[in-house]
């Protein structure tokens, strides 16, 4: 009786490692078939950008969020850490492999040098299950960060033209459009850098963590709403600077040419003041 008892002994410590292993295989099963189903209704390409339209009372939200998510990285990071966590993290990713020529996190030329289309990153991020490497989410991120960055200069071309209607509507001359756009340029030039800085600074924080795929379509939907809010906030910040300046040209230049005269009241000669005045010498 003792040697069967003996025997059954580890068949049942056997029998509650494969309950656990069971347990373990279909809580990841689960979680892998929650992800699949990500993929296939579709809730991945919530990232993919739409052309939103702003108005009114969004306007003023939109810019109060940009204040606080700049506000928000600078609380996040001290400057002196942000620059500490960038180094440790491109110098982790440049050593990765040795034929990587310096790309962070051991990424090829071939990964980041061809142009995707906004259907080609949502299918390279489609492609990213559960546990998603470092290699694999910068190559997101830089491919998704550079299309963001090709809207910011959509957005200035587009304000660029904007601007050459106005001045040429309100009379401006060609040296003094030149001037007003050139220290707009630089202004929006100087954001560019800043936005790209501190989205890629994010990135690197953020992977200072083991990521899931889930938290990687969640920090791509806040670079998207950081870059669409700072985007049109900049855009009507300097449309509405530009507009003052052409204007402001305008009524220069009527003053310039011989004052303004009021409705209802007419322009006198000098000539016929003259002659009025010495008719009444005359008379008397």
């Amino acid at each position: 009786m003792r040697h069967m008892m003996q025997g059954r002994m580890p068949l049942g410590g056997d029998s509650n490692d494969e309950r656990f292993t069971r347990c373990f295989l279909l809580l990841f099963l689960v979680t892998l078939l929650y992800a699949r189903s990500l993929h296939q209704n579709g809730s991945v390409k919530c990232v993919k950008l739409g052309g939103p339209q702003f108005c009114g009372q969004q306007s003023r939200e939109l810019a109060e969020v940009v204040t606080k998510m700049k506000g928000a990285l600078s609380k996040t990071l001290s400057h002196k850490e942000e620059n500490e966590s960038y180094k440790r993290c491109s110098a982790v990713g440049a050593t990765s492999q040795a034929d990587s020529l310096g790309y962070p996190f051991g990424c090829s030329k071939e990964d980041l040098s061809r142009e995707l289309s906004m259907d080609e990153i949502n299918k390279l991020i489609s492609s990213c299950i559960l546990f998603v490497s470092r290699k694999k989410a910068y190559i997101v991120f830089y491919h998704y960060n550079n299309y963001l960055k090709g809207m910011f200069r959509d957005m200035v071309i587009k304000l660029s033209k904007r601007f050459e209607d106005l001045a040429s509507k309100h009379g401006m001359s060609e040296e003094d459009r030149k001037k007003q756009w050139a220290q707009c340029e630089e202004a929006l030039t100087h954001e560019l850098i800043h936005m790209d800085d501190a989205s890629t600074k994010g990135f690197y924080f953020f992977v200072k963590k083991r990521v899931f795929y889930l938290d990687l379509r969640e920090f791509l939907i806040r670079c998207k709403d950081f870059w669409y809010a700072t985007i049109h906030t900049s855009e009507e910040k300097w449309l509405h600077i530009l507009t003052q300046a052409a204007e402001n040209c305008e009524a220069l230049g009527k003053k310039r040419a011989g004052g303004v005269v009021q409705k209802g009241q007419t322009a006198v000669k000098p000539k016929k003041i003259a002659a009025g005045v010495a008719k009444k010498k005359d008379k008397k």
